[in-house]
């Protein structure tokens, strides 16, 4: 039913009316997109993510200069201070890659190792590629050739999935390669073995519905323990339907009993709907060093031109600003651990942080703080709540803190709360002094948004609009006074509040605070909307408060 002439002229006067609830609306879509991370229960929905790719955005050249600029050095030393920081060792080129894996698996066979695996992980050569480059299988047995001369002296049975794998292979190599007489080819089988062959190196084996590889490789290891198995480019994860935690443990501890010999996996970020792949850096790993090293990259033009330089084909879009094999894009040290190889979570996280790594790299070079390790550790190190505390106060006051360092400090209160076993008596305490303590308002800061929200629209961060919530308070202090219970959360054009979502709220029990919403408001308009959602808070103090949505979303808040 139309609402009266009347009403609508009580709000603004007629000429702003209209831009008024234009933005309005853009208000409220962001609203939306901030309050869903609390709203919204978690989506039931699993999504799927391949595992070189990553959610975060490219780093260009530009973002280095302006964070050097704007430390006050001149051009000649930005030039000078930034060329310190790339990382010279890391290979530009497929070919590069090859040279590095042959001398690095040659320094592990030497050693005596006797389970092994090579990852080579790049456009043409991963299946996590394959929505924008198919795997050439020309390009693989290029690659798996240069490893031969290291088999020269000792039988070696090169395994592929299928005796018609094995077979195309060899005739292939039959056509012009140099093949040592101590190679020979086979289907992975329980007969591919022979007595006198040495060393087994198995092709990309890859665990496939009905064709549990994994399985078949185990009972070769279990018959054969004195042999050398090379695994390359395994694709051996232990997932899949019908598989119990047991079983998922045992195979995960098969494949953790292969020693990496050496690893280049090429990260990117994938943006949707075009599928169009943008080079990130590199995870990368050689025998003889014993370092797992996440180096990021900065390209100077944003575009996948520079996944080229990985492929005997170009295929990908360039200009003349694409990096090359000759020209290849800088690199820089994100983090790196010594010895044991990082679960893939914690290498999610260190790559969601680089842009921060690099800002603190560069601070460092500028205060003289001793180097692109000791910057690239010190930047993402919070070990203190008061160091959490400082850097959130810093993000709300200036809003120039690096979205990945207040994730960090977020994250650091977040598992610091959680520790230690709580009584049923802790709870109603917890929850008098959270009422005592989250009573005011509150500016929204800082939002990571819910799962579903970074993955097609990317994080939110820092919230680009006047946002305040309210618990027990009224939203604007020219109001008279509310109920302790009353709850709104009001988003601002200049002094005017266009979005308004009111409601009461309660705390039950630990740190938990459950709203329900009765109205909402657009400019002028109001009109009846249900719903109901919770926070999780686990830090709040005179100053800041943090908390955790329904929709698993993140926010920092800043009391008014």
């Amino acid at each position: 039913m139309p609402l009266p002439r009347r009403r609508l002229l009580q709000g603004p006067p007629r000429t702003a009316i209209l831009p008024t609830l234009l933005f309005a609306g853009y208000a409220f879509v962001l609203l939306l997109q901030a309050v869903s991370a609390f709203v919204l229960p978690n989506s039931r929905h699993h999504h799927h993510h391949r595992q070189h790719y990553y959610h975060v955005q490219p780093t260009s050249t530009r973002l280095a200069l302006s964070q050097a600029f704007s430390l006050g050095l001149s051009a000649d030393q930005v030039e000078e201070k930034l060329e310190e920081l790339w990382m010279t060792d890391v290979p530009s080129s497929l070919d590069s890659i090859i040279d590095e894996a042959q001398a690095s698996l040659g320094v592990a066979l030497a050693a005596g190792e006797k389970r092994l695996r090579v990852d080579v992980r790049t456009p043409g050569m991963d299946e996590q590629f394959e929505q924008t480059a198919i795997r050439e299988k020309a390009l693989l047995l290029g690659v798996i050739e240069a490893f031969f001369p290291l088999f020269a002296a000792q039988p070696t049975k090169i395994l592929f999935d299928s005796e018609g794998d094995a077979a195309l292979a060899s005739k292939a190599y039959s056509r012009g390669f140099d093949i040592p007489a101590t190679c020979s080819f086979a289907g992975l089988s329980p007969q591919s073995i022979a007595p006198t062959d040495e060393i087994i190196f198995l092709i990309e084996p890859t665990n496939r519905p009905g064709s549990p590889v994994i399985s078949a490789i185990q009972s070769l290891l279990d018959t054969n323990p004195d042999k050398t198995f090379i695994l390359f480019n395994p694709n051996l994860e232990p997932s899949g339907a019908g598989l119990g935690i047991r079983e998922r443990d045992r195979r995960q501890q098969f494949l953790d009993s292969f020693k990496s010999a050496y690893i280049y996996l090429c990260l990117a970020s994938l943006s949707r709907p075009a599928l169009i792949p943008r080079e990130l850096g590199t995870f990368h790993y050689q025998f003889e060093q014993n370092n797992y090293r996440l180096l990021r990259c900065l390209l100077t033009e944003d575009g996948p031109g520079s996944l080229n330089r990985f492929l005997k084909r170009p295929i990908y879009p360039s200009s003349s600003l694409t990096p090359t094999a000759t020209n290849p894009p800088k690199f820089y040290l994100v983090k790196e651990w010594a010895g044991v190889r990082p679960a893939q979570e914690e290498l999610s996280r260190a790559m969601q942080g680089a842009e921060a790594v690099l800002e603190g790299l560069i601070r460092g070079l500028s205060e003289g703080e001793g180097g692109k390790e000791g910057a690239a550790r010190s930047v993402m190190k919070i070990e203190t709540v008061d160091e959490a505390k400082r850097v959130l106060v810093e993000a709300s006051q200036t809003r120039k803190v690096a979205p990945e360092l207040v994730g960090a400090a977020i994250s650091f209160l977040e598992k610091s709360a959680r520790k230690g076993k709580k009584s049923p008596e802790d709870g109603e305490k917890e929850a008098e002094e959270l009422l005592r303590k989250i009573t005011g308002r509150w500016r929204l800061i800082f939002t990571t948004g819910t799962k579903g929200t970074q993955n097609t629209i990317g994080k939110i961060n820092y919230f680009p609009v006047k946002a305040v919530q309210s618990f027990g308070v009224p939203f604007s202090s020219s109001l008279p006074p509310s109920s302790p219970s009353e709850y709104a959360n009001v988003i601002y054009l200049g002094p005017w509040p266009v979005v308004q979502v009111l409601g009461s709220f309660n705390c039950p029990k630990f740190q938990k605070l459950e709203f329900k919403v009765d109205s909402i408001k657009l400019g002028p308009v109001g009109f009846g909307s249900k719903g109901d959602g919770f926070f999780t808070f686990f830090y709040v103090d005179e100053a800041v408060a943090v908390a955790r949505g329904q929709g698993g979303g993140l926010a920092l808040w800043y009391k008014q």
